[in-house]
Protein backbone atom coordinates (compact mmCIF):
# COMPACT_ATOMS: atom_id res chain seq x y z
CA UNK A 1 0.00 0.00 0.00
CA UNK A 2 2.47 2.36 0.95
CA UNK A 3 3.88 2.17 -2.93
CA UNK A 4 0.94 3.15 -3.99
CA UNK A 5 0.91 6.81 -6.22
CA UNK A 6 -1.88 9.28 -4.40
CA UNK A 7 -3.56 9.00 -7.31
CA UNK A 8 -4.31 5.51 -7.02
CA UNK A 9 -4.98 5.71 -3.03
CA UNK A 10 -7.39 8.55 -3.94
CA UNK A 11 -9.26 6.68 -6.49
CA UNK A 12 -9.70 3.64 -4.72
CA UNK A 13 -10.75 6.01 -1.81
CA UNK A 14 -13.29 7.24 -4.03
CA UNK A 15 -14.68 3.43 -4.81
CA UNK A 16 -13.33 3.39 -8.51
CA UNK A 17 -11.60 0.42 -9.49
CA UNK A 18 -7.75 0.64 -10.78
CA UNK A 19 -7.03 0.08 -14.57
CA UNK A 20 -3.69 -1.40 -15.92
CA UNK A 21 -2.77 2.06 -17.05
CA UNK A 22 -3.44 3.04 -13.14
CA UNK A 23 -1.62 0.26 -11.61
CA UNK A 24 1.74 0.69 -13.86
CA UNK A 25 3.36 3.15 -11.73
CA UNK A 26 2.63 1.21 -8.90
CA UNK A 27 4.17 -1.98 -10.69
CA UNK A 28 7.23 -0.44 -11.63
CA UNK A 29 8.04 0.68 -7.75
CA UNK A 30 7.40 -2.43 -6.69
CA UNK A 31 9.85 -3.58 -9.64
CA UNK A 32 12.24 -1.08 -8.14
CA UNK A 33 11.94 -2.45 -4.99
CA UNK A 34 12.22 -6.47 -5.51
CA UNK A 35 15.27 -5.54 -7.29
CA UNK A 36 17.20 -3.31 -4.41
CA UNK A 37 16.06 -6.40 -2.00
CA UNK A 38 17.62 -8.98 -4.44
CA UNK A 39 20.98 -6.81 -3.71
CA UNK A 40 20.42 -6.94 -0.33
CA UNK A 41 20.15 -10.41 -0.28
CA UNK A 42 16.22 -11.46 -1.18
CA UNK A 43 13.21 -10.61 0.48
CA UNK A 44 9.02 -11.06 0.41
CA UNK A 45 6.70 -8.62 -1.01
CA UNK A 46 2.56 -8.96 -0.69
CA UNK A 47 1.15 -7.08 -3.66
CA UNK A 48 -2.24 -8.20 -5.84
CA UNK A 49 -0.45 -8.98 -9.28
CA UNK A 50 -3.48 -9.89 -10.59
CA UNK A 51 -2.54 -10.37 -13.91
CA UNK A 52 0.52 -12.42 -15.61
CA UNK A 53 1.61 -8.72 -17.49
CA UNK A 54 1.89 -7.61 -13.58
CA UNK A 55 3.72 -10.50 -12.37
CA UNK A 56 6.06 -9.95 -15.72
CA UNK A 57 6.54 -6.69 -14.60
CA UNK A 58 7.68 -7.49 -11.25
CA UNK A 59 10.27 -9.44 -12.75
CA UNK A 60 11.43 -7.34 -15.02
CA UNK A 61 14.93 -5.86 -12.85
CA UNK A 62 15.28 -8.96 -11.21
CA UNK A 63 18.13 -12.01 -12.23
CA UNK A 64 16.78 -14.27 -10.22
CA UNK A 65 13.56 -16.15 -10.07
CA UNK A 66 10.58 -14.10 -8.60
CA UNK A 67 8.41 -17.16 -6.62
CA UNK A 68 4.78 -16.45 -6.54
CA UNK A 69 2.77 -17.45 -4.10
CA UNK A 70 -1.09 -17.15 -4.73
CA UNK A 71 -3.22 -16.63 -2.00
CA UNK A 72 -6.32 -18.68 -3.04
CA UNK A 73 -9.93 -17.99 -1.00
CA UNK A 74 -13.17 -17.73 -1.89
CA UNK A 75 -15.14 -14.21 -2.79
CA UNK A 76 -17.13 -14.59 0.60
CA UNK A 77 -14.56 -15.25 3.04
CA UNK A 78 -12.24 -12.67 1.33
CA UNK A 79 -15.36 -10.13 1.48
CA UNK A 80 -15.74 -10.96 5.13
CA UNK A 81 -12.74 -10.10 6.02
CA UNK A 82 -12.30 -6.65 3.99
CA UNK A 83 -15.72 -5.98 5.68
CA UNK A 84 -14.25 -6.39 9.35
CA UNK A 85 -11.14 -4.68 8.55
CA UNK A 86 -10.77 -0.32 9.56
CA UNK A 87 -9.03 2.66 8.68
CA UNK A 88 -8.31 1.25 5.08
CA UNK A 89 -8.77 2.83 1.79
CA UNK A 90 -9.62 0.05 -0.16
CA UNK A 91 -13.36 -0.20 0.26
CA UNK A 92 -14.85 -4.08 -0.11
CA UNK A 93 -17.19 -3.34 -3.01
CA UNK A 94 -13.63 -3.06 -4.78
CA UNK A 95 -13.48 -6.98 -4.17
CA UNK A 96 -15.56 -8.19 -7.53
CA UNK A 97 -13.51 -6.20 -9.91
CA UNK A 98 -10.30 -8.03 -8.42
CA UNK A 99 -11.65 -11.00 -8.92
CA UNK A 100 -12.95 -9.81 -12.81
CA UNK A 101 -9.43 -8.75 -13.24
CA UNK A 102 -7.71 -12.04 -11.65
CA UNK A 103 -5.49 -14.24 -13.55
CA UNK A 104 -4.47 -17.16 -11.81
CA UNK A 105 -1.13 -17.85 -12.15
CA UNK A 106 0.04 -20.64 -13.99
CA UNK A 107 3.19 -21.72 -12.25
CA UNK A 108 3.16 -20.58 -8.16
CA UNK A 109 2.74 -21.92 -4.82
CA UNK A 110 -0.99 -22.03 -4.07
CA UNK A 111 -1.92 -21.53 -0.41
CA UNK A 112 -5.32 -21.52 0.89
CA UNK A 113 -6.47 -18.94 3.16
CA UNK A 114 -8.90 -20.72 5.26
CA UNK A 115 -6.79 -21.85 7.44
CA UNK A 116 -5.13 -19.82 10.66
CA UNK A 117 -2.04 -17.63 9.64
CA UNK A 118 0.43 -20.26 10.99
CA UNK A 119 -0.15 -22.56 8.96
CA UNK A 120 -0.39 -20.51 5.78
CA UNK A 121 3.36 -19.28 6.95
CA UNK A 122 4.56 -23.09 7.75
CA UNK A 123 3.25 -24.22 4.34
CA UNK A 124 4.56 -21.27 2.12
CA UNK A 125 7.91 -21.97 4.13
CA UNK A 126 7.80 -25.51 3.19
CA UNK A 127 7.32 -25.23 -0.12
CA UNK A 128 9.66 -22.71 -0.42
CA UNK A 129 12.73 -24.71 1.09
CA UNK A 130 11.84 -27.68 -1.25
CA UNK A 131 11.88 -25.53 -3.79
CA UNK A 132 15.08 -24.21 -3.51
CA UNK A 133 17.88 -25.09 -6.07
CA UNK A 134 21.08 -25.72 -4.69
Amino acid sequence: DDYHPPANVAKMTAGEALTSLDRQPWLERLAEVLAKAEDEGGGVLASSALRAAYRDTLRSKLDAELRVVYLDGEYDLLLARLNSREGHFFPPHLLRSQFEALETPRSAIVVRVDQPIAAIVDEVAAALKQDRHP
